[in-house]
């Protein structure tokens, strides 16, 4: 049982990789959104926000499946 404490521990800070998106964490599920009048800010903000969290998950060692 000490794996998922690990894990969960280990990825405690992926919210702080991100400026504008809010995070939902739940054991190993991760959700990432962004609310904003006009679908171009999303899909700037949430484009710029997944380079953010692929630069946190290189820094520490993680693939995303």
């Amino acid at each position: 049982m000490l794996s998922p404490l690990l894990f969960v521990l280990f990825i405690n800070d992926l919210p702080t990789a991100l400026d504008k998106c809010k995070v939902l964490m739940y054991a190993d599920d991760t959700v990432i959104y962004f609310t904003a009048r006009h679908a171009e800010e999303v899909g700037n903000t949430l484009t710029n926000e997944l380079a953010n969290f692929n630069n946190w998950l290189l820094d520490n060692s993680l693939f995303l499946h």
